[in-house]
């Protein structure tokens, strides 16, 4: 089976319910059949500086794993440097211990690799910090954009889902140079590229804002919350994931409480309550808001619509649930396999409906009360945040901020004009044809929605 017939095929096990799913779904989210090119890596020419902020990661001339973190240190210069040889000559902004682990699942077979790091003081405890204009926090996630030839994906599709009220990570563009081979000075080989800072999905007064559990809460109302949970697929799960299946065959990871500290009485108590939620859910009764937080799942359902996300409900999709609140949706993560740019069943298309036949959407959205409340919340976004002219300003926005660092990181990753998996057709040829491919076609998605959103 090919790539491409694997998401011939999960399009159409989604339809019927077929066993095949799992092969397809494998198939395509772990890219396990695609042909990836060797010419990816190209030498950066020169740097005369730049306008963003550039991270320098200097590991001490260790590799950096999948796991466990290794110990690196980072200097952050928030206002960019207008040479190379003031990486090592000017006085960093911040300076900080670090831990250093690769990140990601079937991007890890990507050469410019995602990172998880953790800002640590000097006896190598975790260090909560403010980073370019970011609430302070301790854990952070540099995310690579590589088959996004945009840059930008998930940066623009948390910012619209903070303009539509779900809280998503903050973000911030930066160029990275890492210097793992124990060289004394930063040279043209330690370029990785732009890069996006972006906020760790994680329980937090600035983040995922839940109530923390003690081991001591085994009962209500206490055990109730709060709690953070990811729906995934099985083959992403580590060994010390704490993790259980849904009646519907769903599973999800709990992201918080964190595995050495989440008990067995809360593990049953979430699992038992996510159980009621999903037979509520699937009975089509209007009671549902019982349940969850509607303005929330209407949101999230939206926003992954919109861009025709390809792993809403397979992976990356976030749930949490307060102490005594209702369960809610959120926030959202992982936006490169969207926007059109999925080369292979319907997701490339404008066209069609997508949530209606994933996870909960699939009962939520045949519910004539909650339906209703869909399309009147569509209609009054695309007066506001989500109107066309609005959209594309804050794509432009993100260019101009982004200013001329795209040519260095099309320098150093030759990925223009190429297939990178799971790309769609045509490859855009340079940066600016690929910004007016993402415009064009969520032009297109949205007037679609707009001429079909009352079929729902």
């Amino acid at each position: 089976m090919d790539a491409h017939d694997a998401c011939d095929d999960l399009t159409a096990a989604i339809a019927r319910g077929s066993v095949r799913l799992v092969l397809a779904l494998s198939c395509l989210m772990g890219y396990a059949c695609t042909r990836h090119d060797d010419g990816w890596e190209g030498e950066l020419s020169r740097f005369d500086g730049s306008e963003l902020p550039v991270l320098v990661i200097d590991t001490h001339d260790r590799e950096i794993p999948d796991e466990p973190k290794t110990s690196a240190e980072v200097r952050v210069f928030e206002h960019g440097v207008e040479t190379l040889r003031a990486l090592d000559s000017s006085s960093p902004d911040v300076k900080s211990h670090l831990g250093i682990e690769r990140r990601g699942h079937s991007s890890q077979r990507f050469p410019k690799l995602q990172y998880g790091v953790e800002l640590r003081d000097a006896s190598g405890e975790p260090l909560s910090m403010g980073l370019l204009g970011m609430p302070a926090a301790a854990n952070w996630v540099l995310g690579a954009p590589f088959m996004d030839k945009s840059l930008m994906r998930n940066h623009l599709a948390y910012e619209l889902s903070r303009a539509i009220g779900l809280y998503a990570p903050r973000t911030a563009f930066v160029e990275l140079f890492l210097d793992d081979d124990g060289a004394s000075r930063i040279g043209l080989e330690h370029y990785r590229g732009v890069y996006v800072l972006t906020e760790k999905i994680e329980r937090g007064a600035d983040r995922v804002s839940i109530t923390s559990l003690a081991g001591s809460d085994t009962s209500e109302p206490e055990v109730s919350g709060g709690y953070l949970l990811e729906w995934t697929n099985a083959e992403r799960l580590g060994d010390s994931d704490r993790w259980f299946q849904t009646p519907s065959g769903a599973v999800l990871r709990i992201a918080y409480p964190l595995p050495k500290q989440l008990t067995k009485a809360q593990q049953d108590w979430i699992t038992d309550y996510v159980a009621a939620v999903e037979r509520s859910l699937s009975d089509s009764s209007d009671r549902y808001d019982e349940w969850i937080d509607p303005a929330t799942f209407v949101r999230y359902f939206l926003l992954n619509e919109l861009l025709r996300n390809a792993d809403v409900f397979f992976d990356s999709t976030f749930i949490y649930k307060d102490r005594e609140g209702l369960l809610c949706m959120g926030p959202p993560w992982d936006f490169d396999r969207a926007y059109g740019d999925v080369g292979c069943g319907v997701n490339s298309e404008a066209e069609g409906f997508q949530l209606p036949k994933r996870g909960w959407a699939k009962y939520l959205l045949r519910n004539a009360h909650f339906s209703a409340r869909y399309r009147t919340t569509w209609q009054e976004l695309r007066q506001g945040p989500l109107k066309t002219e609005s959209i594309v300003s804050r794509i432009d926005a993100a260019v101009r901020a982004l200013g001329d660092s795209p040519s260095r990181n099309f320098e150093k990753w030759t990925v223009l004009g190429k297939y990178v998996p799971v790309n769609h057709p045509p490859y855009s040829k340079t940066f600016e044809e690929e910004i007016d491919k993402v415009k064009a076609w969520l032009t297109t998605r949205a007037d679609w929605l707009d001429a079909h959103m009352q079929e729902l």
